[in-house]
């Protein structure tokens, strides 16, 4: 779970019995998006993110053919109560 993702969605997806590692657990919060984003394969994961940065990186890794963990993004305002 990449560190702008809300608490509330986190503690949503372990309820649903989803086996989730935040960055900030991780001690990977306030590092580069290329850092997380190989430490996610690195631990054989996929991210999920809102962060359109992190989004460009995944994509840039795609166009250049760099292989990397897989990315779960959705833009900020998409979840709603």
């Amino acid at each position: 779970m990449d560190e702008q993702v809300s608490g509330s969605i986190t503690r949503a997806l372990r309820r649903l019995g989803v086996d989730v590692l935040t960055a900030q657990e991780d001690a990977h919060d306030a590092t580069t998006d290329p850092t997380v984003l190989d430490r996610v394969g690195a631990l054989g994961r996929v991210i999920f993110s809102r962060d359109d940065d992190f989004l460009r990186e995944a994509t840039r890794r795609l166009g250049a053919g760099v292989a990397f963990g897989g990315v779960i993004y959705t833009p900020v305002g998409t979840f709603h109560r």
